[in-house]
């Protein structure tokens, strides 16, 4: 069976995450997304070389398609869902590990960090962080 990996780009880790997924690409012929933006791309350059598909990280203030059909979402949640359970993470995780950006409602008070207007966006409607990460997710299906 052929894994997959998403991996979420970070700036801090890229260099170790970088190798780590160049090595599950060539010895356990595993296929990489790698969500990222169009400045941070070519970063990944070896990995892309390798079969790594680059996701770029879409403008959270354009709705998607997808999302007036209910029967769409409803397949995009029950995909997920399979996901979690066959790996035992939940995308919760995904908004938790981002405390400086889409988890940032749940860090108010304990740290502090300018703000743009995504950051905004997810403290004053705390529905955005999953509608956002969906929306990043539905890119690798």
């Amino acid at each position: 069976m052929r894994r997959s990996i998403i991996y979420f780009h970070s700036t801090i880790w890229n260099q170790f995450f970088s190798d780590l997924l160049r090595y599950f690409q060539d010895n356990e012929n595993a296929q990489v997304f790698i969500i990222c933006d169009n400045l941070t791309k070519d970063l990944y350059d070896k990995n892309i070389a390798l079969g790594a598909e680059p996701v770029i990280i879409p403008d959270f203030d354009i709705k998607e398609t997808w999302e007036d059909d209910p029967d769409q979402v409803e397949d995009l949640i029950r995909f997920i869902r399979s996901c979690e359970d066959a790996c035992g993470r939940s995308m919760g995780r995904i908004v938790l590990t981002g405390e400086r950006t889409i988890g940032r409602a749940l860090s108010i008070g304990f740290y502090y960090w300018p703000q743009n207007s995504y950051q905004k966006a997810y403290t004053e409607d705390n529905s955005k962080p999953e509608s956002y990460t969906l929306r990043d997710l539905c890119r690798t299906c």
